[in-house]
């Protein structure tokens, strides 16, 4: 039972240090003045970087990424999605929430159904905030695969996508995290000292109690003694004697596209919404692109 306990104050123990570490961690970030992204420049992009702004237009979804356990499929997916950055770059942008996703969908189904001239409306705009994080070798493969399925040239995929993606987070919650974290690390460590301030409570009272009794039986003893000092008898003597001896012890998947035309991306860099055209790339795409629904 008392090795149980360990083992869950232990267990108690460490989540409240991952949540403390969370806390302090996006305490840190959320002290920090972010970039607006719509004055963003590629050179601005470093690790590390938090950036805040309204997201105008994305080109969809080019990775799904969720954890697995036993092979199987546990927890939310997160979607990374292409968007543009500075003069025609492009980066990816990672939801972390329901609501943000189903934002990105929409934006993303109103990004084509504007590149293809089949409505004049321009996409809803997304507010996001995030730190900036390099891609994996991996993603950055899905990354450049599904450009080249929009229809980028190979020299264009080079040249204008970054290695980086922007993993949106609700810095705010840092006190929440942080207190929970610190409520869980008193509970786990009372778990593991209470039971030892008992134990040892419990030794020394017993201790005092074996002394109490050695001290009462001594007395007696002597008191006993006392009378028998004046008989002579050897018995008597033998039994003090032996009376004086005693003593007491003690997963990831990718995405493919649908067709487009170059002069669709054409008409979206002329559009006369500067924030919503900056960014995807005039004359980058050849008539024969290709593009499809995933």
């Amino acid at each position: 039972m008392k090795s149980f306990l360990s083992r869950v104050a232990w267990v108690i123990i460490f989540f409240g240090l991952i949540l403390g570490y969370m806390g302090v961690s996006d305490c840190y970030h959320n002290s920090k003045t972010p970039m607006d992204y719509d004055a963003l420049k590629e050179s601005d992009i470093q690790n590390g970087v938090i950036i805040e702004g309204d997201l105008h237009a994305n080109m969809g979804a080019f990775q799904e990424s969720y954890t697995t356990t036993n092979g199987v499929k546990s927890g939310k997916s997160k979607y990374s999605y292409v968007i543009p950055i500075g003069e025609k770059r492009y980066m990816g942008l990672e939801n972390n929430t329901d609501a943000m996703y189903t934002s990105l969908e929409q934006q993303a189904q109103m990004t084509y159904s504007y590149l293809l001239g089949e409505s004049a409306t321009e996409p809803v705009t997304v507010h996001f905030k995030g730190r900036v994080k390099k891609m994996s070798n991996e993603t950055m493969g899905y990354f450049k695969s599904y450009m080249l399925d929009f229809g980028f040239e190979q020299s264009e995929v080079d040249s204008y996508l970054l290695n980086y993606y922007i993993q949106c987070e609700n810095y705010d919650s840092w006190q929440t995290e942080l207190m929970i974290g610190v409520i869980l690390l008193v509970i786990g460590g009372a778990m593991l000292i209470l039971p030892l301030l008992v134990i040892r409570r419990k030794n020394a009272a017993a201790n005092t109690g074996l002394s109490g009794v050695g001290t009462v039986i001594s007395d007696s003893l002597d008191n006993d003694m006392e009378g028998f000092q004046t008989d002579s008898n050897p018995a008597v003597s033998a039994f003090q004697m032996s009376s004086d001896d005693k003593s007491d012890e003690l997963h990831i998947e990718s995405f493919e596209n649908q067709t487009f035309e170059h002069s669709d991306m054409e008409n979206l860099y002329e559009t006369n919404n500067s924030s919503f055209g900056s960014g995807l790339g005039e004359g980058m795409l050849d008539d024969d692109s290709s593009y499809h629904e995933k």
